[in-house]
């Protein structure tokens, strides 16, 4: 089935906002990468904050799913794929398109905690987050909500780091201290 024009927006919104952020970018910059009418995307949201939130949830729903998909392809023990998250962001700082986490951003550009677009920039990072606990848990640590907690530290500080810096081998870096942190 084709995409819809709703989904033509969405796609778009996403590029333009990875790009530009939420916050730098107008809805005309989305219209024009959809290739779509003004009229069409406000028949679809009725507000540049509702496409905001339509590609944010597809966002967090598209990277949880890549990298539960990626990191079960690479290891089949818990320990091996939390190690292999850290090769899946290295993938991600190495393409061209990087320029960081965008919810991280949204959450630095929107500062009330009350707005639902911080809300969901805070979900994903909670959605990741029980990701890594529950590998964290079938690896049998001690305290797997603390060793989560710090994993996920090294990823968005490794994040940060590379969209900083430009060195990809931030993940590589990031991946040593989990090795570290997984092995005491």
């Amino acid at each position: 089935m084709p995409p819809s024009k709703r989904d033509d927006l969405i796609e778009a919104a996403m590029h333009v906002f990875c790009c530009s952020g939420v916050s730098g970018a107008s809805v005309d910059d989305v219209i024009k990468q959809a290739g779509v009418s003004r009229m069409t995307l406000y028949n679809h949201f009725d507000s540049k904050e509702d496409l905001a939130m339509a590609a944010m949830e597809r966002q967090d729903e598209r990277f949880r799913a890549h990298v539960i998909d990626e990191i079960t392809r690479r290891a089949s023990d818990p320990v091996g794929r939390i190690l292999a998250i850290f090769d899946v962001l290295g993938e991600w700082f190495a393409d061209d398109h990087f320029n960081g986490c965008g919810f991280a951003r949204v959450a630095a550009e929107i500062a009330s905690p009350d707005n639902p677009m911080r809300r969901l920039a805070v979900l994903h990072k909670e959605r990741f987050g029980a990701i890594v606990e529950d590998l964290c848990r079938r690896a049998q640590a001690d305290e797997p909500a603390e060793l989560a907690l710090e994993l996920c530290l090294l990823m968005d500080g490794a994040t940060s780091m590379a969209v900083i810096t430009g060195h990809e081998e931030m993940a590589d870096r990031a991946k040593s201290a989990a090795r570290k942190l997984l092995d005491s």
